[in-house]
């Protein structure tokens, strides 16, 4: 009898304790982690990576190949070079003075013999409307050397040389239009009617002269601040010396109209 009322207080303790505390929780399983697909990647372009070598500063690297002939209108850029296409082409074998350079005419006058030639050839260009040039080499400047012809099948490089434009260059042409320019000579057409300096002795006088512009330039510019200022405002006239000029050009907000033709050298009168 006490062993019943034993185990009856027992299981009485037992349903207390859980009335009391409540059920047991267990904590929820985990939530299953949504799987989620990388999205698929965009379709990269192959890139074949080549060893490229860079053309130095200073130097030109002709196009890789042989182009395709040229052919369309065309308009002069100076008188041994046209526009073909949107294409700059170097006429083959010949040699014009430069657009800037400047002639002797039989009264010795001087003229502006590059840009009269120029304008010569637009004239042939527009009436031959139409041109085709064929590639010959690249020059060393990576420019594209062309002869060219126009519909009717005149050589522009003939036509140049005969009308007295341009000169025979043989290093190039291998003396092809050598008849032509003595025939031009003694007709004294074009530049025979006067003087001129060879095309290519001109361009190098020219490279000359800029560089030594150039480099006194350089010189005659260093600040030299005592006496000088940029008020008030001074003109070629009142300034005494090359560095002077130098100073006020490269200091003063006025200084630029002391250079009216551009070239970085003030006051040439003085320098």
């Amino acid at each position: 009898m006490a062993k019943r009322r034993a185990a009856g207080l027992a299981w009485l303790t037992i349903l207390a304790a859980v009335a009391w505390h409540g059920p047991v929780k267990h904590d929820a399983p985990p939530l299953p982690t949504p799987k989620v697909e990388p999205a698929p990647l965009a379709e990269q372009p192959i890139v074949a990576h080549l060893d490229q070598k860079v053309a130095e500063p200073g130097t030109a690297r002709p196009p890789v190949g042989e182009p395709t002939p040229l052919d369309g209108p065309a308009k002069a850029v100076d008188g041994d070079t046209i526009e073909v296409s949107g294409k700059r082409v170097r006429i083959h074998g010949i040699d014009a003075p430069e657009f800037n350079q400047q002639c002797d005419d039989a009264k010795n006058f001087t003229y502006s013999c590059g840009w009269q030639i120029t304008a010569a050839l637009q004239k042939f260009l527009n009436s031959a409307k139409i041109v085709r040039c064929e590639f010959v080499s690249w020059d060393q400047y990576g420019r594209y050397v062309g002869s060219c012809t126009s519909r009717k099948g005149v050589d522009l490089g003939a036509w140049l040389v005969s009308s007295g434009l341009a000169l025979d260059w043989p290093r190039y042409s291998g003396g092809a239009y050598a008849d032509l320019q003595s025939k031009a000579q003694k007709a004294k057409r074009g530049i025979w009617s006067g003087t001129f300096e060879i095309p290519s002795l001109w361009r190098e006088k020219e490279q000359a002269r800029i560089q030594q512009k150039q480099q006194f330039s350089a010189i005659t510019s260093q600040p030299q601040t005592e006496g000088y200022s940029c008020q008030p405002r001074r003109y070629c006239k009142q300034i005494r010396s090359c560095a002077e000029a130098n100073w006020y050009m490269q200091n003063c907000s006025w200084g630029g109209a002391l250079d009216r033709d551009n070239d970085g050298i003030p006051c040439e009168g003085t320098c």
